[in-house]
């Protein structure tokens, strides 16, 4: 197949509706829906439709393959990171996988520094994957033939929701549990800027905030302070976190409740399936104890230095 430069289209609101076909029937491992992965490219706030790759030759009734990176800022660099990439399985091993990260390696320049990087799925605090799903062998292979290294793996967590799982409970000793309502919006977020030092939580919980019907659960004292949160629909539905709870009031059950209030709220939308997003160290034990969490499925960080490939040019 002759590649033609004339062929590539951003991704619009024209078009996503043929680029989730083209994902839905070529992701084999892990399945999102329409909605999400509208909100996740076009309702990105980092969107840029000019690192949207849509490659729909003529010959062809839809499109064949896409590649679709955003910039983010990190502490120092500017890291270019790529949120999905597929090409159809019966247009494979034609060159066109290479060709589209280089295109999209191009038109990333202008909005890069000399430190940065090119990364893969982790892109708070809109993102959908940690990094490469471990099963998913051919996407690996590729990215390390672009020339990404791999990095310690992250888990998330799977949970099955049992039919009968309970409302937990509004009071535990002098705590309460509500979902969040408008008046404590802003108390929350300063809650979670001053107990926990991850710069994005404040943006990823204020993405589930609604006056109607938010997805985050909080826990207040006896005092009406704000003592711990936790959301999910950040990612996906289905999806929890982030969640944390003031260490002068850790070890009492409330962060056990309130993963019990997103998991009951998310059984509620006809879900069946709970995914912890991005678990690290001793955590997995505590959510497999507290409700039956078990690793599925893993990822692979990969990523390197953009300023090879603009020696290569």
């Amino acid at each position: 197949m002759e590649l033609n430069i004339q062929d590539l289209h951003p991704l619009t609101h024209d078009n996503i509706e043929d680029v989730y076909q083209l994902y839905e029937k070529n992701e084999l491992f892990f399945k999102f829906t329409k909605e999400d992965i509208e909100r996740q490219t076009l309702g990105d706030f980092s969107f840029n439709p000019q690192l949207s790759l849509v490659y729909h030759p003529s010959e062809s009734e839809t499109p064949v393959a896409v590649i679709l990176g955003v910039v983010k800022k990190g502490y120092i660099k500017k890291n270019l990171v790529i949120k999905m990439c597929v090409v159809d399985a019966s247009f494979r091993r034609q060159g066109i996988g290479t060709w589209l990260f280089g295109e999209l390696i191009k038109k990333a320049k202008p909005y890069l520094n000399l430190l940065s990087s090119v990364k893969y799925g982790f892109s708070p605090p809109q993102f959908m994957e940690p990094g490469v799903d471990v099963r998913h062998t051919s996407l690996i292979f590729f990215l390390q033939s672009m020339g990404l290294n791999q990095r310690n793996p992250r888990k998330n967590l799977t949970v099955h929701i049992p039919s009968d799982f309970p409302k937990p409970r509004k009071q535990k000793h002098q705590f309460s549990f509500q979902r969040i309502t408008p008046e404590y919006f802003d108390p929350t977020l300063e809650f979670i800027k001053k107990e926990f030092m991850a710069p994005t939580w404040p943006k990823e919980t204020k993405l589930t905030f609604n006056s109607v019907r938010s997805t985050t659960f909080i826990a207040l004292d006896s005092e009406k302070n704000v003592v711990g949160f936790a959301s999910h629909g950040t990612c996906f539905a289905g999806s929890f976190g982030p969640t944390g709870v003031a260490k002068s009031v850790r070890e009492k059950g409330v962060g056990s409740e309130l993963l019990k209030w997103c998991i009951w709220d998310i059984k509620q939308q006809g879900l069946d399936t709970c995914t912890i997003m991005y678990v690290v160290g001793d955590t997995v034990k505590y959510y497999c104890k507290s409700v039956g969490a078990f690793i599925n499925p893993v990822f692979i960080p990969m990523g390197r230095w953009i300023l090879y490939w603009w020696n290569l040019k």
